[in-house]
């Protein structure tokens, strides 16, 4: 119902209080699109980051009743650089509610396109997915004219020419093989620099996504035993320093575990 309610900007903006949001939106905008006959589904608050969200937002909107019936999505963005999305959102979970984190990216210094950039982006995913508890993660926007790095790729008008760095490809790792309706499963690493990522996808049996954010390569086992029907093989796609979701030989499994290198600083996505 507003983007970021908590900023006041140069450009256009507009701040609120919760009091302010609650009285709005459960008095006047979901009685007119309930009289209009629309089934719009609401968003707020839409901060500008996550810290501290449940005490400055989620408690004073989801304790009210009203604003509790008419909101079906909480929303922040990210651009708190210390935001941590392993904070799951407790007013989220007490209320049932889902929360999206739908804006960030990183606003600081000129273009960095390296993979180490990149894996800065894996982990904020694989926070925000696996501890956070969030149900969608948004990057700002797909091009920049800027030369920084707020888009996916970084576009010169000048020239006519574009870099695309990294982080597209490593948030493509994500994206491109978890789509709408997938369902996170439960995943454990042994070690810290091993991120993982499980997922029942809206088409297929499993896909894992294993991010080394160390300086030594991994050659581990995945364990699918927690499915019901195993794929008999998987696919891995690779982003690293010099790779860009490159496919890979299909691995096959075995008593429902398969066995896998994952190159230090590199992201690979296995799709079963």
């Amino acid at each position: 119902m507003q983007n970021e309610p908590n900023t006041r900007a140069t450009y256009d903006s507009c701040e609120w209080t919760t009091a302010e949001m609650n009285t709005f939106v459960a008095n006047h905008l979901q009685p007119a699109l309930a009289a209009s006959g629309l089934s719009a589904r609401i968003m707020a608050p839409e901060v500008s980051f996550y810290s501290n969200f449940d005490n400055a937002w989620g408690f004073p909107l989801l304790n009210d009743p009203g604003m509790r019936a008419a909101v079906s999505i909480v929303a922040t963005h990210g651009y708190g650089r210390t935001d941590n999305f392993s904070t799951p959102c407790n007013s989220c979970a007490q209320y049932n509610k889902q929360i999206w984190q739908t804006e960030d990216s990183n606003l600081d210094g000129r273009y960095n396109g390296s993979i180490d950039d990149g894996l800065t982006w894996s982990t904020d995913i694989y926070k925000a997915l696996n501890a956070g508890r969030f149900s969608a993660w948004f990057y700002w926007w797909v091009m920049t004219l800027n030369n920084d790095n707020q888009g996916l790729i970084n576009a010169n008008p000048a020239t006519d020419s574009f870099q695309v760095p990294k982080r597209l490809y490593v948030v493509g790792q994500f994206s491109r093989f978890i789509r709408p309706n997938s369902v996170l499963l439960l995943s454990t690493s042994s070690d810290s620099t091993l991120q993982v990522t499980a997922v029942r996808p809206a088409s297929g049996a499993v896909t894992v996504v294993l991010a080394n954010t160390g300086k030594t390569s991994h050659t581990v086992t995945v364990n699918l035993s927690g499915l019901s029907n195993p794929p008999a093989s998987v696919t891995p796609y690779r982003t690293s320093a010099s790779e860009n979701q490159a496919q890979l030989s299909a691995l096959g499994v075995f008593s429902g575990a398969f066995t896998i290198t994952v190159p230090a600083k590199s992201v690979v996505t296995v799709v079963g």
